[in-house]
């Protein structure tokens, strides 16, 4: 009785097994909550339109009360980006985030803060962001949204 059969069955299902174990080490969605964190400090370190220029990607779409949809990075720091933020402070805790299969593209959602320099309630609301991984390895976010009114 030949064995060689049953040695390839069971290498090739290790093989399978170890690589789909890779994937799944990839796309654990702690990514994105630590890349959505860093985001956020950003935004208290060095303000708002710093931060939304940095994780911005160049094809990114932004949605915002009373406007049409915000398409392009370009534009959407010319409209939205570009009025001076140094009096308040934009803050954020992403609650979850989960990562497609594939790895590039994710979610996150959460709650946001806008306060005074003096850390001062302007308001609260939600938030949330898909996320695509870049060509560099990088994550950018392509579509940010937020309601107010918690």
């Amino acid at each position: 009785m030949n064995n060689s059969p049953f040695y390839f069955l069971i290498l090739t299902f290790i093989l399978f097994s170890c690589q789909s174990k890779e994937i799944r080490e990839v796309t654990k969605p702690d990514v994105l909550l630590e890349i959505d964190r860093a985001f956020s400090k950003l935004s208290l370190e060095k303000g708002m339109n710093h931060a939304f220029e940095t994780y911005i990607a160049n094809d990114g779409v932004v949605l915002r009360n009373n406007s049409w949809p915000i398409v392009g990075k370009d534009s959407v720091i010319s409209r939205h980006f570009s009025n001076p933020d140094s009096t308040f402070r934009l803050t954020w805790e992403p609650m979850f985030a989960d990562i497609a299969k594939s790895g590039d593209l994710g979610y996150t959602y959460g709650t946001y803060l806008v306060s005074t320099m003096t850390g001062d309630s302007l308001g609260v609301g939600t938030y949330v962001s898909i996320w695509k991984q870049q060509n560099d390895q990088s994550w950018k976010f392509v579509f940010d949204a937020g309601n107010d009114g918690l």
